[in-house]
């Protein structure tokens, strides 16, 4: 699925650099949705009923607690980038270059696509009537909703990011923000350093030569001539 909308993307990876795709590409976009989805665990469909089975057995084992942990986050950190996947490629405006000419997958990519779909949303219900009935596992039930809170903790997550990326808070232009910038700050090191230096450098050097000047010519002559007075009065 990520491999036809990079196809249709012109080999764009970056999701950043996409949008809008749910008109340009509804097919691909609905089919990437949904798998996408299903690897995040959403209620009632197939990733939902191995991902609560398996955190279900995992509370109430006998393993680490840091493993648990661990699985919890991974599952908060799956729907958060996929929800994130989905705001990037499918809902925002489009990011794309204007000479990207987007186009719906082939028929011959649409279809190995659409059969796996298919089987996502309705396999993970004929798989749980299918089964023999197991015991049911004794847990209290803020443990039985960690599944569904891990879900939800990653759907706001990830929401308050997107938000935040869309709606930029207005900038102050304070003094230390100003300075900062390229401009000022090329200004203020490669120059105005280096203008104050050679200058010193120069005032300096022409301190030093006056001064031995003066040292090497009119006062050498009157010392001079007022030794030779003293020696010849």
């Amino acid at each position: 699925l990520r491999g036809s909308v990079i196809h249709c993307m012109q080999n764009e990876q970056d999701i950043r650099k996409m949008g809008n795709t749910s008109v340009t590409m509804p097919i691909t976009t609905a089919c990437l949705t949904i798998n996408s989805l299903t690897l995040a665990g959403v209620p009632f469909m197939s990733g939902f009923y191995s991902k609560d089975a398996i955190l279900e057995t995992m509370i109430n084992s006998h393993l680490n607690s840091w493993a648990i942990l661990m699985t919890i986050m991974a599952t908060t950190m799956t729907s958060s980038y996929t929800l994130r996947m989905i705001i990037h490629t499918a809902t925002a405006a489009p990011r794309h270059k204007s000479t990207t000419l987007l186009h719906e997958s082939a028929t011959n990519q649409i279809a190995p696509i659409l059969r796996p779909t298919l089987l996502t949303i309705v396999l993970g219900l004929i798989l749980s009537m299918t089964f023999s009935p197991r015991p049911m596992t004794p847990l209290p039930t803020t443990l039985k909703l960690i599944p569904i809170l891990a879900i939800l903790v990653g759907t706001m997550f990830t929401l308050d990011l997107t938000s935040t990326s869309l709606t930029p808070s207005p900038k102050k232009h304070t003094l230390y923000k100003i300075w900062n910038q390229l401009a000022f700050y090329g200004i203020m090191l490669h120059r105005t350093f280096s203008f104050i230096t050679l200058k010193l450098s120069r005032t300096s050097t022409q301190l030093i030569d006056l001064i031995w000047l003066e040292k090497a010519g009119p006062k050498l002559m009157y010392t001079t001539n007022t030794e030779i007075s003293k020696l010849t009065s």
